[in-house]
Parts: structure tokens; C-alpha cells; sequence
């Protein structure tokens, strides 16, 4: 799991809207968790884009929109990075040394 539902619908309520210049209105795990749907408006039906989970948390808009809604500072804290970034980075630094983020996710999704 790189990135819970949890955690796309928190930031789409925190205003995340925009990933890789695609504006959307919803954003999901696809199946198996191997891909993320954001789904936006289209003419006559909604438009349909998936974006890999990493493209996902790369994305500062991501984890901003995921900050507001959960409450985080945007003060500096941690590493002399904000609220958002610092858990950003924490959870970058899971990816880049293989470890699981199942934990981290517990961990931030439980502080609201």
C-alpha cells in the first residue's frame, strides 16, 4: 500500500485538485492499489486519468491538501521543513530505504 484511500480523500478535502497538470474533482486507488484514478470533468462524461502512486507523492499539492485537512502546521518543524514537508519526508525516506509505510500511514491518518 504506497498510498491509502484514506489518505487521497483527505487531501481532496484539504484542496488538493491538480496533479501533473490534470485538474480533478475525484481522486482513487486503482485496482490493487498499483495505479491512482483521478477523475475530472469533461464535456459529456467525466475524463478518467491514472497516475502512478509515486507521481502521487511526489506531488507537493498532494501533500499540502493532505496537511490542511489533517491540521498540520505550516510553522517549521522537524528538519527545518513545514508541517507538510516534514511529513513528506518522512515518508520519502521510508521509500528510499525499502521500508514499509503501512505504520506511517497509521501514524499521520490517526492525528484527526
Amino acid at each position: 500500500m504506497l498510498i491509502p484511500a484514506e489518505a487521497l480523500k483527505k487531501a481532496r478535502e484539504g484542496g488538493w485538485h491538480e496533479c501533473r497538470g490534470f485538474q480533478f474533482t475525484g481522486a482513487l486507488r486503482g485496482p490493487g492499489g498499483h495505479s491512482v484514478v483521478l477523475v475530472g470533468p469533461g464535456a459529456d462524461r467525466p475524463v478518467v486519468k491514472r497516475v502512478w502512486p509515486e507521481a502521487v507523492a511526489l506531488d507537493a499539492g498532494f501533500w499540502q491538501g493532505l496537511g490542511e485537512a489533517l491540521g498540520w502546521s505550516m510553522r517549521d518543524v522537524g528538519r527545518g521543513y513545514s508541517g507538510w514537508a516534514d511529513n513528506a519526508h518522512w515518508f520519502y525516506d521510508l521509500m528510499l530505504t525499502d521500508q514499509p509505510t503501512e505504520g506511517f500511514w497509521e501514524k499521520v491518518l490517526e492525528t484527526k
